[in-house]
């Protein structure tokens, strides 16, 4: 465990984080909330004038930047923390709260939030890198970080005495069993950080100065509830992170499974387009067509999953332009049946229908339009023949196919 065996110098004294009530989704008491925020007030109050201290005492001393990264994580936790306080001020409402806005403030004490700036911190500890911290957690960070200033700065803003520095470690050692359960390998390591407190009461029982030792205990105490908390914060992280994969591999191979399906039921409507395209139309289009089964079963695992994901897609690629190619002919020759169909009535109207030369341009488009397969080019040049004789003289010629 980094930092519990280490030397260093401090004192004590400081107010620790209130104890919060309730869980997450089980909100506390009304009496235990009232309690609760009268201290954790009380505590926020009292760390921000800890801090202003700390901060001008880290600026007296020889080598103020070595401090720097300390001072601004511990400012940034403070802010956090202030922040979630007025929030749960305005969710109890003076004591008007009622369960869903005691709900809410369970949620703001027990759920994590991004706290401190990236990168603050030293050697990137605390909530530094994108962590997350819950209010509870944020403020043993924050009274981990503030002692282990004080004792790098030999600082006791208030002057306690050994029995209360030795009281302060033990209460550290009980917040460090609690995240030892979280973390069962850093046991050993707390368990002798308890035998050297329990020496030193000893040791200060019997009147012994024991003001060397107090200091360098309560920095290694202070650096392992520290690193203890962003070690476990950093667990529950993965853990949540490999549930989400999880969660997002089963969801990705159903999405992959009802796209096959899909893929299987578009093909059957290509082949067909291709199939009535080439029956039906001249110089039809000859385009390779993808098979879906060709993919083979839906993968297990996430890289493969992957690669399988992207084939699908250009399967579908490969779909959308066979579609627009075999589609396209068979639409045109539509379209042209549409406009003799037009064509024919303007011919009516004109009286020119019964003109021998036009009987026989339109009968011309019809044969073309109806020959099995269709040669669409043919066709359109024959129903330009047919609107070219129908139109009165001096009208415009008509516009083929392949100019529109």
């Amino acid at each position: 465990m980094n930092g519990i065996n280490g030397p260093g110098e401090t004192a004590s004294g400081a107010a620790t984080a209130p104890a919060a009530p309730g869980r997450l989704g089980a909100p506390g008491s009304v009496a235990a909330l009232a309690g609760y925020l009268t201290a954790l007030g009380a505590w926020v109050d009292g760390r921000r004038h800890e801090l202003d201290q700390l901060d001008a005492s880290s600026l007296r001393a020889d080598d103020p930047d070595s401090y720097a990264g300390d001072v601004t994580l511990s400012m940034a936790l403070w802010q956090s923390v202030s922040e979630r306080y007025r929030a749960l001020e305005s969710q109890w409402d003076s004591g008007r709260a009622d369960v869903l806005a005691r709900e809410r403030m369970s949620v703001l004490i027990w759920g994590r939030q991004d706290a401190g700036p990236a990168g603050a911190g030293p050697a990137g500890a605390g909530p530094a890198g994108g962590m997350a911290l819950s209010l509870v957690e944020a403020c043993r960070l924050s009274d981990a970080l503030a002692g282990q200033l004080r004792t790098r700065l030999a600082f006791d803003p208030s002057a306690s005495d050994a029995p209360a520095r030795v009281a302060a470690l033990r209460a550290a050692l009980e917040r460090l069993r609690e995240l030892v359960r979280q973390e069962p390998t850093w046991g050993p390591q707390v368990e002798n950080l308890a035998v050297r407190v329990n020496s030193v009461a000893t040791r200060a029982a019997r009147g012994a100065d024991v003001t060397d030792v107090l200091g360098t205990l309560e920095t290694d105490a202070a650096r392992g509830e520290r690193d203890l908390i962003v070690r476990t914060a950093s667990k529950r992280q993965a853990e949540r992170d490999a549930v989400d994969a999880v969660r997002r591999l089963a969801d990705d191979r159903r999405t992959a499974s009802a796209r096959l399906d899909a893929l299987r039921a578009r093909a059957v409507g290509v082949r067909a387009l291709v199939t009535r395209c080439v029956a039906e139309i001249a110089n039809a289009p000859r385009l390779a067509l993808p098979e879906p089964d060709v993919l083979g079963p839906v993968p297990e695992t996430r890289v493969p999953l992957d690669a399988y994901l992207a084939r699908m897609s250009a399967v579908d690629r490969a779909f959308d332009v066979a579609e627009r190619a075999y589609s396209r002919p068979v639409a045109e020759r539509d379209e042209l049946s549409g406009r003799l169909g037009a064509y024919q009535v303007m011919a009516a109207r004109s009286g020119r229908d019964t003109v021998p030369e036009v009987t026989a341009a339109l009968a011309r488009v019809r044969s073309a339009l109806d020959a099995v397969p269709c040669d669409v080019r043919a066709a359109d040049a024959a129903l330009q023949d047919y609107t070219r004789l129908i139109r009165p003289a001096g009208s415009p010629g008509p516009t083929s196919r392949q100019e529109r």
